[in-house]
């Protein structure tokens, strides 16, 4: 009985088994868009004191979109202490290199911890939190980088007026990087979810049509 419309059956049949195939591509060319957008990163820097030198720590950062740029800044956690406000400027420095050692750039800057304005109605704080900004636009060229980290002043081994040493007193620390948003690049990294559920529609539209186009000239001939 179904011999005669065998032609034109088979075509559409095989069309209807396709498309869950195409959906669940879909899905993954979406996911992996979604997955490969640049995003802000933030890594924990567990430093090393009392060898000599100023307080210093080795961290491998995420994986990098490797041409998208980056604020990268450091975040300080310090104890409201005497000492760390007596210390004046410090120096924070940033080293980022690749696994096989190579320097990529270096860069130096000042940072200095002020004492809270003393309030009436709430208590000191314990801690004070301090940004340190590094670089700015920094475009890594590389996934996979390795920063070092170094705080502190070169004449820490010199005492201050009650005989404390000249080193930064940390709580905890942790190396940030802000995606810097320009272009089309910028305008993806803003709205992720968007851009990769319009990947996946376009590539579900873009198979359906290629079906269509592979089988509707198989049905017309069959007529």
């Amino acid at each position: 009985i179904l011999r005669p419309f065998a032609p034109q059956l088979i075509p559409i049949i095989f069309c209807f088994l396709l498309i869950p195939l195409s959906l669940l591509l879909s899905g993954t060319a979406g996911f992996l868009v979604w997955r490969n957008i640049a995003a802000g990163w933030e890594t924990p820097i567990y430093l090393q004191f009392g060898d000599g030198i100023p307080p210093y720590a080795l961290v491998p950062l995420p994986k990098l979109a490797s041409q998208q740029p980056y604020d990268i800044s450091l975040h300080l956690v310090l104890p409201a202490t005497e000492s760390n406000y007596a210390l004046g400027n410090f120096m924070a420095k940033v080293t980022l290199s690749t696994p096989s050692n190579k320097t990529l750039i270096s860069a130096r800057r000042p940072a200095i911890a002020y004492p809270p304005l003393p309030s009436f109605f709430l208590r000191n704080p314990s801690t004070l939190t301090l940004d340190v900004p590094i670089l700015s636009s920094y475009v890594p060229g590389s996934p996979r980088l390795l920063a070092s980290v170094e705080l502190g002043r070169q004449d820490s081994w010199m005492n201050l007026g009650s005989g404390e040493g000249r080193e930064i007193r940390v709580v905890n620390a942790s190396i940030k990087g802000l995606v810097v948003r320009h272009g089309i690049r910028g305008l993806v990294s803003r709205f992720p979810l968007t851009f990769a559920f319009l990947s996946a529609t376009s590539f579900f539209a873009v198979t359906l049509s290629i079906l269509g186009t592979c089988i509707l000239p198989t049905m017309l001939r069959s007529k």
